[in-house]
């Protein structure tokens, strides 16, 4: 069949349209056949260019056999949608067409709406004709976040932990060397030795009042007879002289009160009184 023939079939209509798919089904078969031959006998058989055009030329057939039923179809329609409206404008009065075109408006604006509402639903889930790889992007990203995250406070942690490590391997230290150095003063303190002996050669630097040891023992120990006498304090009231006017000897609960009876004065202490 040649390429002209095959071009003026669609201007035939449709009564070679069962010839030509019966034409067409024999080619097929035709071809398959070949196909298998030539795969039986191991060599290779090319497509052969009027295969290539005969098979266009029966697609641009059917398109074209397509498009004339489709015309006719429409003018059907439109012919009976036009015997349809005259039959009803006969029917019906001025203000019932005018209602009738009100409800067809109101319907199509109706459906234009319902339309309009499903493509914002859609634009705001992303879905449908609005959808998009966005959120399997971010879905994808959320990982990389997070273990950027958890490996930022790995590393403030661990800053934290070596700065502890420090502070509390420094406060070993200092507790250690005040340990020494309480060690050795109590040492030379018991021993009587001089204060800056046994601690010089272990690094070990400390500031010593320039006193004697002898000195401060003394000093210490008559702070502590104080504190124990005045511990063994009795409220009982001795009106004698000696507790006050002897300097040598603690005061007394009655030297206390001789000094705030003396340092007392009415008009400051009125409101106390009074009210008493």
């Amino acid at each position: 069949m040649q390429e002209e023939e095959v071009s003026s079939l669609m201007y035939c209509g449709a009564e070679v349209w069962a010839q030509l798919r019966e034409r067409r089904a024999t080619l097929a078969n035709a071809i398959a056949a070949a196909k298998i031959e030539t795969m039986s006998c191991e060599r290779d058989i090319c497509v052969t260019p009027q295969s290539v055009i005969t098979h266009t030329a029966s697609l641009h057939c059917t398109l074209a056999l397509e498009v004339m039923k489709n015309r006719l179809h429409f003018e059907h329609i439109q012919s009976r949608l036009t015997n349809a409206v005259s039959q009803l404008n006969d029917c019906l009065s001025g203000e019932n067409c005018e209602l009738l075109v009100l409800k067809c408006e109101k319907e199509q604006s109706e459906a234009k709406v319902n339309a309009l509402k499903v493509l914002l639903q859609d634009l705001n889930t992303k879905c449908g004709i609005f959808h998009t790889n966005d959120d399997e992007i971010i879905a994808s990203q959320k990982p990389i976040q997070q273990i950027a995250v958890i490996d930022k406070s790995i590393e403030t942690k661990r800053d934290e932990l070596m700065w502890l490590i420090g502070s509390l391997s420094m406060m070993e230290r200092k507790i250690h060397n005040a340990k020494e150095c309480l060690l050795t003063v109590f040492n030379n303190l018991r021993k009587d030795l001089p204060a800056h002996e046994n601690y010089i050669n272990k690094g070990i630097q400390l500031d010593f009042p320039k006193e004697q040891i002898s000195t401060l023992r003394q000093f210490y120990e008559e702070r502590r007879e104080r504190r124990r006498l005045k511990q063994d304090l009795s409220l009982d009231m001795d009106l004698s002289e000696t507790s006050f006017s002897d300097v040598g000897n603690d005061p007394r609960y009655v030297d206390e009160l001789k000094i705030y009876l003396n340092k007392f004065k009415l008009e400051l202490n009125r409101k106390l009184v009074l009210e008493r």
